[in-house]
């Protein structure tokens, strides 16, 4: 356990993962923050996962708003949803699953509609266990690639998760290769304010505002195109009721482009659950975000029936040449990075089959259903299938020399009495 302040940083053992790399078991590590005002954040190292947020309500009652699971296994098992997880190097979905870079197509894995990528397949971020290291009470994960899967560089990935005493989780990622690369990442969150068993009837009474007045709806292939109607047109002078655009539309996704603001960290979504008091404000230094109620899980038998009707430091030196590595050293904080996996017995270690499809009902945490409209899902990250428009989009690409750096800050607040002008 580390103290700092007001701030208590707890570790221990979540579970143990079979590295398919070199069939070494590993051990998955959990860390948790606790706060003076009772706020209680969970990360782990498989997938550099955001896995628990507790926070209390008006009534000082506790409850983890974040959907997931309760234990290592399920995490490892589900290969579709990837709760609270990094997705990287690319995130979304990338057309045909290949992507042009100085002439060269490389190919990605087919794993969205047997034509298409989605997050880079098993060889994620999300399905990989990356090495922590701590620093007071801030816990900085790290990963290396191999050069393979689809990216010919070596990227080298650290994220900073920090919380402070006044209930905000800053969580900041930066990147460095050896070689030019598409490099867009983002943390894929779910979550409902009212607590994440609370399912659609507390979903749709949340308030949300997006500053945004650029937005697309996703078609049916996965893809987004410009919005037919006002679906998605959160006014984002406004608070907006999610039941209304629920009853109207079933349900809603979309991604919208934030505009640029003067701050270097502008606040881009903000939702409010009356009942609860709880209110969180999303900020990001992305160009884009995608939200929707969860569209991608199962219906429940309710809505089924209704709807008929409506990297280490030696293996680093192993693969750069002398300059690269003088270029890393100096960027990084090599002690950080220097540092070995956990390892356990393999008689010890579980094979756990993923399960990439997922088509019956979401078992989370606590033996709660998750379906269609029961949270909101949020993705910060640049703007979808960006690496087939590079002349558009030219920050996708990651050049020697240069740092990639995402940073997402989560605020939250509780409003202790009940309010019809929360603003």
């Amino acid at each position: 356990m580390t103290q700092k302040g007001e701030i208590i940083l707890c570790r221990c053992e979540f579970g143990k993962f079979k590295n398919p790399k070199n069939d070494e078991c590993e051990i998955v590590e959990k860390f948790t923050w606790k706060t003076k005002n009772r706020m209680e954040i969970s990360v782990m190292t498989f997938g550099a996962s955001l896995i628990e947020i507790k926070i209390p309500n008006r009534d000082g009652v506790m409850e983890d708003i974040l959907m997931g699971y309760d234990n290592f296994e399920d995490y490892a098992r589900d290969g579709k949803f990837l709760f609270g997880s990094v997705c990287g190097p690319l995130c979304g979905i990338i057309k045909n699953a290949e992507y042009c870079l100085n002439g060269r197509y490389h190919k990605l894995p087919r794993n969205f509609n047997k034509d298409h990528c989605i997050n880079c397949g098993n060889s994620g971020f999300h399905r990989q266990n990356w090495i922590p290291y701590v620093d007071g009470t801030n816990v900085i994960l790290s990963y290396t690639t191999d050069g393979n899967n689809g990216f010919p560089a070596i990227i080298l990935i650290q994220i900073l998760f920090s919380v402070s005493s006044n209930n905000e989780i800053l969580i900041k990622t930066t990147a460095r290769s050896n070689k030019v690369t598409p490099v867009d990442m983002g943390i894929q969150l779910y979550f409902n304010l009212a607590s994440h068993k609370a399912g659609e009837d507390q979903l749709m009474e949340h308030l949300i505002k997006i500053d945004s007045s650029k937005f697309y709806q996703k078609l049916e292939n996965g893809f987004f195109d410009k919005c037919p109607k006002q679906l998605c047109n959160f006014n984002k002078n406004n608070l907006h009721n999610l039941k209304e655009i629920i009853d109207e539309n079933e349900s809603f996704d979309c991604f919208y482009e934030i505009e640029k603001s003067e701050e270097k960290l502008p606040m881009i979504l903000r939702a409010i659950h009356v009942l609860s008091g709880r209110t969180i404000e999303i900020y990001s230094n992305q160009p884009a975000i995608e939200i929707n109620t969860c569209t991608q899980f199962p219906k429940n038998e309710l809505q089924q029936k209704s709807s008929t009707e409506h990297l280490t430091l030696e293996y680093l030196k192993s693969k750069l040449t002398e300059k690269e590595i003088e270029f890393f050293k100096c960027c990084v904080d090599t002690d950080k990075i220097n540092v070995k996996k956990q390892k356990c017995s393999k008689d010890e270690c579980l094979s756990i089959e993923i399960d990439e499809e997922l088509k019956g009902p979401i078992i989370g945490k606590e033996n709660a259903e998750y379906c269609k409209n029961y949270g909101l899902s949020i993705l910060c990250h640049n703007f979808p299938n960006a690496v087939k428009h590079q002349k558009k989009f030219p920050e996708i690409l990651l050049k020697p020399g240069a740092v990639y750096e995402n940073v997402l800050m989560l605020k939250f607040k509780v409003h202790v009495e009940k309010s019809s002008k929360l603003k």
